[in-house]
């Protein structure tokens, strides 16, 4: 079964709506009970092909009958200090959540997909809001750890800002 993990406070609870003890990496299974029928925004990743996360998306739609909105990101504020053109940015986000909804229609699963300009956790939490999800799934991070503690993390930045569930996939361990 696909493992996931969801963010905790310092008290050792899920910060997210849930509220449950935060006792390691939370099992698919473990959702489904606690959330029931959900409306699921999944966050695309245009930096890092993450298809272990669709896989994760398809298992919590099979077993709760949940709907799928994908969203990708491009990922940049401005273009006024932008090494390349918006449109380079917005091709990717466009392929990621290009990429998730094929994997998603393979696995025999309807999603829409939306893709959107700025930073990412920030549009993430406002589509998500505007769509009224009950969950945000996305994938762990791909910066490398210098990176996160200089432009953020956002896995983390969602799951303390969300204010709604944020389940965070990490990549399967072969073996």
């Amino acid at each position: 079964m696909t493992r996931l993990s969801a963010g905790c406070s310092d008290s050792g609870e899920v910060t997210s709506a849930m509220r449950a003890p935060c006792e390691g990496p939370l099992r698919i299974s473990d959702v489904t009970r606690t959330l029931g029928d959900m409306h699921i925004v999944l966050a695309a990743n245009p930096q890092a092909e993450q298809p272990w996360v669709t896989d994760a998306v398809a298992d919590l739609v099979r077993q709760t009958g949940a709907s799928v909105m994908v969203v990708a990101v491009d990922e940049l504020e401005s273009e006024y200090l932008s090494p390349m053109p918006r449109s380079v940015y917005t091709e990717r986000a466009e392929h990621a959540a290009e990429v998730a909804v094929r994997r998603l229609a393979e696995a025999g699963i309807e999603a829409s997909r939306t893709v959107l300009p700025g930073r990412a956790a920030e549009q993430i939490i406002r589509f998500a809001s505007d769509q009224k999800a009950d969950l945000i799934v996305l994938g762990s991070s791909v910066r490398p750890v210098v990176a996160q503690r200089l432009l953020g993390s956002v896995p983390l930045t969602l799951i303390e800002k969300a204010g709604r569930p944020v389940l965070v996939v990490t990549r399967p361990v072969n073996g």
